[in-house]
């Protein structure tokens, strides 16, 4: 379902990496220019859906650069045919016979929390991984749990290389005409688009209903607020901005994250949605009218985004977090080598995904700095 909204949002212009080729919407690797399917010798990735297509672009791009292996394979949250997640992927070809056996496949991970746990995937959580995947995208920073194996101390642990920031607003009805698989409405919407952190919160603790409970001049029809699924990062981010446990009973909080089709037609539907996402993904009509609109005001989180490796050196170790040598080409060493991914080569990719891309310490970017690992 998102590659028909990319198409279209790359036919309104936004374009991939101008200038540099990369306008076709990539998603699994069987997808890439050329296409392949991973071995094990390729550095390959699953998780956030937030960041997947910045990825798969990187991605694409970096194994047009660097033509020595290893290659990078990103592998979307959902079947980019279907739209479905939580479908089996042959995710890498290990022994190279070019048949799927049956430890070569995995349930794809949907989302931050579900791609860190198969990255940390470790039968034995006795700290030697057992997972097929070498990094996970991630748009929420490291949890408690990220350093827990069954809820305890021990198990593969992990370092958070943010390479990008993205805000994080709420979206809500438009008025459009039909664009791609989104009928035309008028039916517009109830929502103020300056909502309030405090007004999000009492929305998303179900202690407001009705729009009218928030303020007396809006209407007293019944809020219809959605949250992403559990194992997303963009839920998490989004429960530690409004300082939330969980969501409130009246919340429908298994939608998948930046899917704008369950917001579009209802006029009370409100959704935490990335800017960037929204920026890209979500097309326009030929008015230039999108299906959904973005908040203009009142509640902003802005975020980093991250991926996730494991960390090398031992947990009792003295030494900065080490990165396996087969990924420095990519995500840098965690010290002088800061990696493709830091480079001035990747910041266009990224930015035509809608995100800005991060300094490195070099480059006077001291607060979350492309590169060095959290």
């Amino acid at each position: 379902m998102r590659i028909m909204a990319r198409a279209a949002a790359a036919a309104a212009g936004l374009a991939i990496a101008a200038g540099s080729g990369f306008g076709t919407a990539y998603a699994d690797p069987g997808d890439y220019t050329p296409p392949f399917q991973p071995d094990g010798g390729d550095i390959i990735g699953v998780g956030s859906d937030t960041t997947q297509f910045a990825l798969n672009d990187l991605a694409q791009a970096y194994n047009a650069t660097e033509t020595v292996p290893p290659r990078v394979a990103s592998w979307d949250a959902f079947n980019p045919d279907t739209g479905l997640p939580g479908d089996d992927i042959w995710v890498e070809d290990t022994d190279g016979d070019g048949v799927q056996d049956a430890n070569e496949t995995i349930v794809r991970p949907n989302g931050s929390s579900d791609g860190i746990d198969e990255l940390r995937r470790d039968e034995a959580c006795d700290g030697t991984s057992d997972s097929l995947v070498e990094f996970a995208r991630s748009s929420r920073p490291r949890r408690a749990d990220d350093s827990q194996c069954g809820g305890v101390a021990g198990g593969p642990q992990v370092l958070f290389f943010p390479f990008a920031t993205d805000d994080l607003r709420y979206v809500v009805n438009g008025d459009n005409q039909a664009v791609g698989e989104f009928p035309g409405d008028s039916a517009g919407t109830n929502a103020p688009l300056d909502l309030t952190t405090a007004e999000m919160i009492a929305i998303y603790t179900c202690d407001a209903t009705q729009w009218s409970d928030l303020r007396s001049e809006l209407p007293a029809e019944t809020i219809n607020p959605l949250a992403p699924q559990d194992g997303s990062g963009t839920r998490q981010a989004f429960l530690d901005s409004l300082q939330l446990d969980t969501f409130g009973s009246c919340v429908d909080d298994t939608v998948q994250e930046h899917d704008a089709l369950p917001v579009d037609g209802d006029p009370n539907a409100i959704a935490p949605f990335s800017v960037g996402r929204f920026n890209t993904e979500v097309p326009a009509d030929a008015n230039g009218d999108k299906p959904v609109q973005v908040s203009t005001g009142g509640y902003l989180l802005s975020r980093p985004l991250f991926n996730v490796v494991i960390d090398q050196t031992p947990a009792d170790g003295t030494a900065p977090g080490g990165v396996d040598p087969k990924l420095h080409g990519f995500f840098g060493d965690n010290n002088a080598d800061f990696g493709w991914i830091c480079s001035d080569e990747a910041a266009p990719v990224i930015e035509a995904a809608g995100f800005t891309p991060l300094g490195t310490i070099d480059e006077g970017e001291f607060t979350n700095p492309c590169g060095i690992g959290q």
